[in-house]
């Protein structure tokens, strides 16, 4: 899910540019036990301005996860770009 937002995501297209590709190194861990887990990893993403990489840490409780971040940071500095999905505010 969190390559499929990057990728998808106009920012990070503008930011690093098209095509995009992910890169071969991912670093972190995945936990996952019975109904529950957390996941707490990068990974590196590139185009053809620029690269960067995805962080993401998420909770799981049931089936759904949870993400408290997933973004992605420009490689030399630069504005993170929020992925996480929008909620609603009622």
């Amino acid at each position: 899910m969190a390559v499929a937002t990057a990728m998808a995501s106009p920012e990070v297209k503008t930011e690093l540019g098209e095509p995009l590709e992910i890169g071969f190194w991912t670093n972190g861990n995945i936990q996952i036990n019975n109904d529950g887990g957390k996941a707490d990893f990068e990974i590196p993403i590139k185009g053809s301005k620029k690269s960067g990489t995805i962080f993401v840490n998420a909770t799981r409780d049931g089936a759904d996860w949870d993400f408290t971040r997933l973004e992605l940071e420009p490689a030399g500095g630069g504005k993170a770009i929020d992925l996480r999905p929008k909620r609603e505010t009622k």
